[in-house]
C-alpha cells in the first residue's frame, strides 16, 4: 500500500501464488480494501505497482510543489498558492473517477486552441516531461526489483550461513548473482523474511 492509505485512499497490489487458497485472497483484499482500492496483479508485475503507485504519490507532490512555485512567482501568497494547486489537483483526478473519461479526453476537453493551456502544455512538450515520467515510473520498477533482488541474496547467505556453510561468492562465472538475480515480491519476500528473522 502507498501513504495515501493512511487516509483510506491508498493503492495496493497483491499477487497469490498457488498455495493462497480463494478464501485467503479474499481476506487479504477485504483487509487491504479497508484503506483504498486493491488490485490482484501476478507476481512479475508487483514491481509495476510499486513504480507506478506505490511511489506514485511523491511523483504528484513533485509537481504540485511545481506549480505552487509557479504561483507565488506569479504574486500569490504561499497559502493560496497551496490552495488552488490543492483544489486543482484534487478537482482534475475526481474528474477522471466521476467521468470515467481518460485523461486525455479530460485535458483536450479544456485545451482551447492558442489558449492558455495550449500554450502551457506546449512547454511541457517540448521539455519532454510526458517521457520524463514515463522514464521515473520505470526506473522505480527497475530499482524494486533491484531490491528485491538483493533481498533475496540476503535470504540465502542467511540461510546457508546458519547451515554453518560460507556465503557464496557475489557472482558466478556469468557474472550473475547468486540465487538467480529474480527479484522477490508479495508474499515470497515476506516468506523470505520469516525465514530470515
Amino acid at each position: 500500500p502507498n501513504t495515501s492509505s493512511t487516509i483510506g485512499l491508498g493503492a495496493t497490489g497483491l499477487c497469490c501464488n498457488a498455495f493462497v487458497t480463494a478464501s485467503q485472497q479474499a481476506t487479504a483484499e477485504a483487509l487491504f480494501r479497508a484503506v483504498g482500492i486493491t488490485t490482484v496483479v501476478e507476481e512479475p508485475l508487483i514491481d509495476a505497482v510499486t513504480g507506478l503507485s506505490g511511489s506514485g504519490p511523491a511523483y504528484i507532490y513533485y509537481v504540485m510543489e511545481a506549480m505552487i512555485e509557479a504561483g507565488m512567482r506569479l504574486g500569490l501568497s504561499p497559502e493560496a498558492s497551496q490552495e488552488l494547486t490543492v483544489q486543482t489537483v484534487l478537482g482534475a483526478a475526481s474528474m477522471v473517477k466521476a467521468t470515467g473519461e481518460a485523461p486525455a479526453e479530460l485535458r483536450r476537453k479544456v485545451t482551447s486552441p492558442g489558449g492558455t493551456t495550449q500554450a502551457a502544455v506546449e512547454l511541457l512538450n517540448d521539455k519532454q516531461v510526458s517521457e520524463t515520467l514515463v522514464r521515473a515510473v520505470l526506473r522505480a520498477a527497475e530499482r524494486a526489483g533491484e531490491l528485491g533482488a538483493a533481498l533475496e541474496r540476503s535470504c540465502v547467505d542467511a540461510s546457508i550461513a546458519r547451515r554453518g556453510f560460507p556465503p557464496p561468492l557475489a557472482g558466478g562465472r556469468d557474472g550473475r548473482s547468486r540465487g538467480g538475480g529474480r527479484p522477490l515480491s508479495g508474499s515470497r519476500r515476506a516468506a523470505c523474511r520469516r525465514r530470515s528473522g
